[in-house]
């Protein structure tokens, strides 16, 4: 099967996000206020909908957030491509900038982000902000 990234609904990312990052929780816990302004990503192996992301317009850029893959589908580089889809999709603004997962920001360093804070505490888990200025893509 061969992964396709396509826009989707913020329900279809809601769903997937609650599964992965917080199945502990409510659904609604995984809900952010600005959802139905936001673009969702999907990322399918077929009809299977495995990984998602989705983007904010704020005035300081555009955040990513709510970046989430499947247990089953983690370590085989979808991640990766649905990153280098996003920044194709939004290479002309001048800065994108997430809250990462201190252990995932090896991956947004390999994608040009850099730290410029560390140490952030959030639901009781390390983060660091990062951001990437003036991207291009590949």
């Amino acid at each position: 099967m061969s992964l396709s990234i396509r826009p989707i609904s913020t329900e279809a990312a809601l769903d997937l996000r609650h599964a992965v990052l917080w199945p502990d929780h409510p659904r609604d816990f995984s809900r952010v206020d600005q959802d139905d302004s936001a673009t969702h990503f999907g990322a399918f192996q077929g009809d299977d909908l495995v990984c998602v992301v989705s983007l904010f317009n704020t005035p300081q850029g555009v955040q990513l957030r709510k970046f989430a893959t499947l247990p089953q589908w983690q370590g085989q580089g979808i991640g990766s491509r649905m990153l280098r889809h996003v920044l194709y999709q939004f290479s002309d603004a001048p800065r994108i900038f997430l809250d990462a997962r201190s252990e995932a920001s090896g991956l947004y360093q390999r994608f040009g982000f850099r730290i410029y804070e560390d140490g952030v505490i959030k639901n009781g888990r390390p983060y660091c902000r990062m951001e990437r200025l003036n991207q291009s893509v590949s």
